[in-house]
């Protein structure tokens, strides 16, 4: 499960996301150092960091990426990289890897 991820820091966010799974509290809060986050936004924020890094630093498809995300189709892969980055994830993959040349 750990390979999925290329992250320092596993919480029951990443575990659940790679699993694809519901958390039993994921109603919940979860406290979070000064501030309560909710259970989906931990994996809000998880699934972001995952793209990133997926868009920026490999060449896998969206589609590939879409079911490493734990989404059942692209096209929720693509609101979200809208909501995230404020563009589509092939044009992020591209504005990142211009930003690295």
């Amino acid at each position: 499960m750990a390979a999925q991820f290329n992250f320092p820091d596993y919480t029951v966010a990443v575990t659940c996301t790679v699993a694809r799974t519901a958390h039993r509290g994921s109603d919940a809060t979860v406290a979070d150092a000064a501030e309560k986050t909710t259970f989906g936004e931990l994996i809000d924020d998880v699934r972001r960091e995952t793209a990133e890094h997926y868009l920026r630093d490999t060449d896998i498809s969206l589609s590939h990426l879409t079911r490493e995300l734990g989404y059942a189709e692209q096209s929720v892969l693509s609101r979200s990289c809208r909501r995230w980055f404020s563009r589509s994830p092939t044009s992020h993959r591209n504005a990142l890897r211009r930003r690295v040349q």
